[in-house]
């Protein structure tokens, strides 16, 4: 096996493992916990003075990082099939 191919499967099999998490009672709490804190956030700079920067700032902090780990495992998740479909068409 190529160095391409290997990494085309690693890619894959992380995808598949991704797919596998977003469909376990975890994964589906992270994936809810992480929008439930992204809109709290939102609803926080919604209200808050413009004077505030610092609380703003703080705020917008919480919200990359709870989209952050999500979009992670997305992007994973996209990586995986991609890969999968190149290893498939490459049969």
């Amino acid at each position: 096996m190529d160095q391409q191919t290997a990494t085309l499967y690693a890619e894959a099999m992380l995808g598949g493992d991704t797919d596998d998490f977003f469909n376990t009672e975890i994964g589906r709490y992270v994936l809810e916990r992480s929008k439930e804190e992204a809109d709290e956030a939102i609803e926080e700079l919604k209200n808050i003075s413009f004077l505030q920067s610092d609380k703003i700032a703080e705020l917008q902090m919480k919200i990359k990082v709870a989209e952050g780990a999500v979009r992670w495992l997305n992007e994973l998740l996209i990586t995986g099939r991609q890969s999968m479909q190149l290893l498939n068409e490459g049969e």
